[in-house]
């Protein structure tokens, strides 16, 4: 079992309750990582779904996670035809993490009817991309950089008003992607307003995903962009794309400068 799959093992305690245990791995500073706390919620929603994807969810971080044992709840919204709906928090004492998240079978057979609005990013060699940095200029350790394997392309560009960057992604132990790793993959970056000046504690209040495709084996390509910092307030869109040129991954992410 490889280190990402580790960080998601479940105790079930019955009546959709599980006990986990919070890794240190995907940490930035003392902070687990929020796409990582999201597919946790989300491997234990799946545990009941009769079906494998969840293709839509929303993860509200109402306090600070820690490292160590949690509790997770799961309560079932409405299971369907062809969906299913599930809630799940993450606790620990007071402090809690809630996803919503709704399950299809993307293995399923479609309509056949398709529209692709978004191409895949251009992205310079990797030999010519920068590595993601182990700490910040602020000295902040960034333990998830051990893990996985971003190689950023060297040019953070202004276009149009909108901050906007793309990277290569990889588990470093050599795991291939799926549909829990790519919500970790479109929040394991420093924050595009850090080109700005901005290197701060940027934690996030809430990460929308939605999953198009399971991802093919290899490298992630991931697209991020900010079109406004006001109010301390900023949103990161990403959109993520798996070796065979198919985009896998939207979210849309609504974050805050700490003080």
């Amino acid at each position: 079992m490889t280190l990402w799959y580790d960080s998601l093992v479940l105790e079930p305690k019955g009546s959709g309750r599980f006990k986990a245990e919070i890794s240190d791995a995907w940490n930035s500073g003392s902070q687990p990582n929020g796409g990582y706390l999201a597919a946790l919620a989300l491997n234990a929603m799946s545990v009941n779904s009769p079906f494998p994807d969840a293709v839509a969810s929303s993860a509200f971080y109402l306090s600070v996670a820690a490292v160590g044992e949690a509790d997770i709840e799961v309560k079932e919204l409405r299971v369907g035809r062809t969906t299913a709906s599930y809630e799940a928090s993450v606790i620990q004492g007071k402090l809690k993490t809630r996803v919503t998240a709704t399950f299809a079978d993307l293995g399923s057979t479609s309509d056949g009817i398709e529209f692709k609005g978004e191409l895949p990013p251009s992205i310079s060699p990797k030999i010519e991309c920068n590595n993601f940095p182990h700490k910040l200029d602020s000295g902040v350790s960034l333990r998830i950089s051990e893990h996985i394997e971003m190689l950023i392309n060297p040019n953070t560009d202004v276009e149009n008003l909108q901050m906007l960057q793309t990277a290569w992604w990889r588990f470093a132990d050599g795991a291939d992607p799926d549909g829990l790793s790519a919500v970790l993959a479109v929040d394991s970056f420093i924050p595009v307003v850090f080109s700005l000046g901005v290197g701060t504690w940027c934690p996030t209040l809430e990460l929308s995903t939605y999953l198009r495709a399971r991802p093919a084996p290899g490298w992630l390509r991931v697209q991020r962009r900010t079109r406004l910092l006001s109010q301390g307030f900023f949103e990161e869109d990403a959109s993520v794309w798996d070796s065979n040129d198919v985009l896998v991954m939207q979210a849309r992410q609504l974050a805050k400068i700490g003080v």
